[in-house]
Parts: C-alpha cells; sequence; structure tokens
C-alpha cells in the first residue's frame, strides 16, 4: 500500500531518491513536513546535503533498515556505517531507528548506535535456508 494517501492526511510529504528519482537538496516546503524513502546510498548523499546546508538538524527521525549489513566492509555496508555515523555526530537531536531481521551482532550494533534494544520473533512468512551447489538446491 502507499504511503501517500497517509500522508495527506496528516499534512506531509513523501518523496522517493532511488535510481534517477529524487532532488538534492531536497526542496524546502514550506509548512511541511516531508518523509524521504531512500536507497542507502541516496540516503547517505541526502544527508550530505543536508550537512552542506547547515539542515541536518532539521531531520526528526531517520529510519534505516537492512542493519545487518554493517561491518560488511566495503559496499552498501560501509555506506550504510558512514550515513548512521554522520548522522549521529551532525544531528545528535535525530532519532535512529535501526531494523534488521538477520541482525547476529546485536550488541555490537546496540554499542554502536548507543541505543534501546527492541527484540520480536514474529515473522510473517517462515525463513527458510538453501544452499545451492551447481544447479542443484539443498534446504538447510
Amino acid at each position: 500500500r502507499s504511503l501517500f494517501p497517509f500522508a495527506m492526511e496528516l499534512g506531509f510529504s513523501v518523496e522517493e531518491y532511488a535510481s534517477h528519482k529524487g532532488r538534492i537538496p531536497p526542496i524546502k516546503r514550506q509548512d511541511k513536513r516531508a518523509l524521504y524513502v531512500a536507497t542507502i546510498e541516496k540516503a547517505n548523499a541526502l544527508v550530505n546535503s543536508l550537512i552542506e546546508d547547515g539542515h541536518v538538524c532539521d531531520i526528526g527521525v531517520a529510519v534505516f533498515d537492512e542493519l545487518h549489513m554493517l561491518g560488511e566492509g566495503g559496499g552498501r555496508g560501509a555506506t550504510l556505517e558512514i550515513c548512521i555515523s554522520k548522522l549521529k555526530f551532525s544531528s545528535p537531536s535525530t532519532h535512529i531507528i535501526g531494523m534488521s531481521a538477520t541482525l547476529s551482532n546485536l550488541q555490537d550494533v546496540q554499542k554502536f548506535l548507543d541505543a534501546e534494544l527492541y527484540c520480536n520473533n514474529f515473522r510473517p512468512v517462515q525463513l527458510r535456508e538453501y544452499i545451492q551447489c551447481e544447479r542443484t538446491i539443498y534446504p538447510v
């Protein structure tokens, strides 16, 4: 389902930042809050532009999914870590929420984020693991 009807009723805009979508720096909207839905790379570019323009403290909440990518070394995990670090140190009042369904190093991430930990084992879909060897797939 789309966030647009929900956003319109509550008086904020929703802007997508993925691929070629999204304007950096973002358009400043008079008297209207914005929700930016972004890839990791676009979120990092968005945070950079808000830091440069002196508006990073305007971010009230930042929600990051796929936290299991932290510490992967290089690529998207490094970009995610850099983005979160920039937000933590340039806008301490921003609330950071991190999510992952497959995070194994909970205590490390909790310490990095200086965060409260909330765990829930509810899964709307059963998680199944498989291994592929050449052209054959085996259940784990």
